[in-house]
């Protein structure tokens, strides 16, 4: 196993289920579509991740700029 250390901050989660590898797919899609629009938070570009919960459930994780 390895261990990955992420660092703390604010992140959006972005959860999928169903059949692999085309949930993901579809959720990065949703990722992209999300942060198209004008009124959306603004990405920190630190570290995205996915990560596998289920066989069939998977979240990702983007890391958002801190709000005031």
């Amino acid at each position: 196993m390895q261990v990955v250390d992420i660092p703390p901050g604010q992140y959006l989660v972005f959860r999928c289920s169903g059949p692999l590898p085309g949930a993901v797919i579809e959720g990065w899609r949703a990722v992209w579509a999300f942060f198209e629009r004008p009124d959306a938070l603004r990405r920190a570009y630190t570290v995205d991740f996915e990560a596998y919960r289920e066989p069939e459930r998977v979240e990702i994780w983007i890391a958002v700029r801190e709000t005031v």
